[in-house]
This record gives structure tokens, sequence and C-alpha cells, in this order.
């Protein structure tokens, strides 16, 4: 009795060793196939991504894109003043070199990774793909921002179809900008929302002011130098 005790838990013992080899060996094989097999490609499109940036996600992604006239009972629009933002723009040259190096090092890590989980055409994508944002064009307005005031101002026109006159005419509208490349850019890009790009040539500009008194004010506010602009406990 003891001894077929013994030999049958030799028998279990066996048997699951060999269940056990077998399971690893399938799962060597599995293994071995799906190195053989190229990675899929992912299906991650860019407007998955584009409304999780941060600071950095593009304005049309959360814009208000509601184009209706705005209409209210007995009152009808006669004058618009807005103070708008210049549209999206490079970064600095300190954050476009730093960009360039470091960007440039993670690409060739991936490229050059034997285990890369990158597709074969998502690979020759990133080895053709290169940074190629000139670090003297620092805090130029980009094509993205053009578009966004060009976009704004065509929204604005449908809101306000009886006051926002099609053609341009200096006794009704009146605009102005500092002096920097992006805000010419982006008033040049509003007007062309409004007018069409053909027709802005003839519209006037006041002459811009670096430190301009109305739209860029605490630049001469030695207090707000001093205590928030060159301060380094500002944000903290």
């Amino acid at each position: 009795m003891i001894m077929c005790l013994v030999h049958l838990f030799l028998l279990i013992d066996i048997g699951c060793f060999v269940l056990h080899a077998v399971a690893k060996t399938e799962q060597v094989a599995s293994d071995s196939v799906e190195l053989l097999l190229e990675p899929e490609c992912s299906q991650l499109k860019r407007q998955d991504i584009e409304s999780h940036l941060s600071t950095k996600t593009p304005y049309r992604v959360v814009a208000n894109l509601d184009d209706k006239p705005i209409a209210y009972k007995e009152c009808r629009p006669t004058r618009i003043w807005s103070v708008i933002r210049h549209g999206t723009r490079n970064p600095s040259k300190e954050h476009i070199e730093g960009a360039k190096s470091k960007l440039g090092r993670l690409k060739e890590e991936i490229v050059t990774n034997p285990q890369t989980k990158l597709c074969p055409e998502e690979l020759t994508r990133l080895r053709r793909w290169r940074f190629d944002v000139n670090s003297e064009e620092e805090k130029y307005l980009t094509t993205e921002g053009e578009q966004e005031l060009e976009e704004l101002a065509e929204r604005m026109q449908k809101r306000f179809p009886n006051l926002l006159a099609d053609e341009y005419d200096p006794n009704l509208y009146y605009f102005k900008y500092t002096k920097t490349q992006r805000t010419l850019k982006s008033a040049e890009s509003f007007t062309s929302g409004l007018f069409g790009r053909e027709n802005i040539a003839p519209i006037e500009y006041p002459e811009a002011v670096h430190k301009d008194p109305v739209l860029r004010f605490y630049k001469l506010c030695n207090k707000w130098k001093i205590d928030v602009d060159k301060n380094p406990k500002t944000f903290d």
C-alpha cells in the first residue's frame, strides 16, 4: 500500500513537471514568433494628444467655435474693443537650442534601439524627421499662430455681421500692435480674416512702440520690473 502511494506520488510529480515543461516550451515558441513579427503601427492620431499638452495645447483644439450672431432684444452692437494676444509663436533661442540638442539625442536612441516598439513605417518617418526651427527666428509667429488669428477674426465677423464690415475703412477700423514680429504678423493675420489676405495692404497702423503705454504698460512700471519680472519668488 505504501509502495503504491509512493509510486502514485511520483507519477503526479513527474506529470506536473512535464506539463510545466510543455507550458514553458509553448511560451518560448510564442516569444519567438512575437520577435519575428513586425510591431504594429500605433493607431494614435494627432488629435488624440493635442488636447493634453498643457500650456502648449493648440488654441483650435479648445477654442470656442460658436460663430452664431449675438443678438439681444432691443439692443444692437455699436462698437467693439478687443485686446488680443499674439498667436502661437516659436520658443526663445535658449529653448530652441535646448530642444534641438535633446530631441536629436532622443531620436538617435530610438532609431538605434533593436527592441524598439515602433513599426517600420514609423521608424522611417522618424529617421527623416528634422528639428528645423531656426534660432534666429525665436519668438516668431508660426503658421499655426497665423491660422488662429485668421479664424478668430472670421468667427467674430460672423457673430457681429452688421458691425464688422468685410471691407476696410480707416474711419471704422483702428488696429494697433506692439513692436515685435509676432504681434505685427498677428495683426496682419487678423485683418486677413476680416478682409482677405489680398486686401490688407491699405490698412493703416500707428507706429509700433516697444514699451507701448496702453498695450504694454507694465514695461514702464519699475515696481513691476523689480517686484514681479525680476523677482525669483514671483511663481513660488
